[in-house]
């Protein structure tokens, strides 16, 4: 996963044709004050910089506006990247709950191919059903089945499905 970075301008600049500005790699900030103290700086050559994010990467959607870095954007860089894709698929495609990390990697019980997938190492890894009906198992309608309960959210993305338990 490549790491986050944001281009910060001004709005100041911005309104005048001027795009100046930089990328802030945000790997080379431990918490928003040290950024917030890099990006003001950056444009000491305003009195009181109303700063503008005009572009970012790899950050979640959620988590940036052009004049908004969420609070919990240094908690989420904290992760590995493994972590921030899981919380980055939930936070998009289910529910905002970007100050609930570990709720969301709790509740994330994998990723798969398939709901399918999920079904059968669900079923087999809890005995409920007997070795000689696995084959007769149809996993996609009990993944549907657990979906439509509410039991189960899946979120398909990048050609894997992510399971979260919603029990």
């Amino acid at each position: 996963m490549k790491e986050p970075r944001i281009y910060v301008g001004t709005f100041a600049k911005y309104n005048a044709g001027n795009l100046d500005g930089r990328w802030l790699e945000m790997r080379d900030f431990e918490n928003a004050e040290d950024f917030y103290l890099a990006a003001r700086a950056l444009h000491s050559d305003e009195v009181d910089p109303e700063l503008m994010f005009s572009d970012a990467e790899n950050i979640p959607a959620r988590m940036i506006s052009e004049s908004y870095l969420s609070d919990a954007f240094f908690d989420w860089m904290e992760l590995s990247p493994r972590e921030r894709e899981v919380v980055e698929v939930y936070c998009e495609n289910v529910y905002d709950r970007e100050d609930r990390f570990d709720w969301i990697l709790e509740n994330c019980l994998g990723v798969y191919d398939d709901k399918a997938d999920w079904a059968e190492e669900f079923l087999l890894s809890t005995d409920m059903v007997p070795k000689s009906l696995v084959g007769y198992v149809d996993y996609d309608k009990y993944a549907r089945d657990a979906e439509w309960n509410g039991d189960m959210i899946f979120v398909r993305r990048n050609g894997h499905t992510y399971a979260f338990n919603n029990a």
